[in-house]
């Protein structure tokens, strides 16, 4: 069989070109959620953007939305799949985010979404322990109340000295 080289040069020819108009549309996707453009975001998702696209630091159109507080596009993003459990490069979620800059509305929506509360960042704090430091009580309340309650400290193995027996009754 006779196969032309021309042939595979067109074919890795397209597909690089097909990785470079989807890894363009990944990016404008992020640059939608962050100034809060819908339909961009919309329809970039409805051609095929990925959802959980990653910057190089590990941030998605979540994330950005979150920080935003982006109520719409954070119930967008959620609805194409958006994965709230992605964490960027230092370990941070998207509701830590929205916790860390005060936006009830989107820590609610999070939590709704089955966002999981027991991850933690890259210093080893959960949501709960970050909004522990932030001054906003509503926050902190909404986090308590959704968060699982705290494991409980395992027993200390039972001791192996035999308890004394009891004296025999006279026959």
């Amino acid at each position: 069989m006779n196969l032309n080289p021309g042939f595979f040069i067109t074919l890795a020819l397209a597909a690089f070109l097909t990785s470079a108009v989807a890894e363009e549309a990944n990016t404008v996707l992020l640059a939608a959620a962050s100034e809060g453009r819908i339909e961009r975001l919309v329809n970039l998702l409805a051609e095929g953007a990925d959802v959980n696209f990653k910057s190089p630091g590990g941030r998605t159109s979540l994330m950005i939305a979150a920080t935003a507080g982006n109520i719409r596009i954070i119930r967008k993003l959620l609805a194409f799949g958006a994965d709230p459990n992605l964490a960027d490069n230092r370990g941070v979620t998207a509701i830590m985010d929205a916790a860390a800059h005060g936006h009830e509305e989107a820590v609610k929506t999070l939590i709704a979404a089955g966002t999981d509360l027991t991850l933690k960042d890259a210093a080893g704090n959960t949501v709960l322990d970050r909004s522990k430091k932030i001054d906003n009580p509503k926050i902190l309340a909404l986090i308590e109340k959704a968060s699982p309650p705290p494991t409980a400290p395992l027993a200390p193995p039972a001791s192996d000295k035999k308890k004394p027996k009891a004296k025999e009754e006279a026959k």
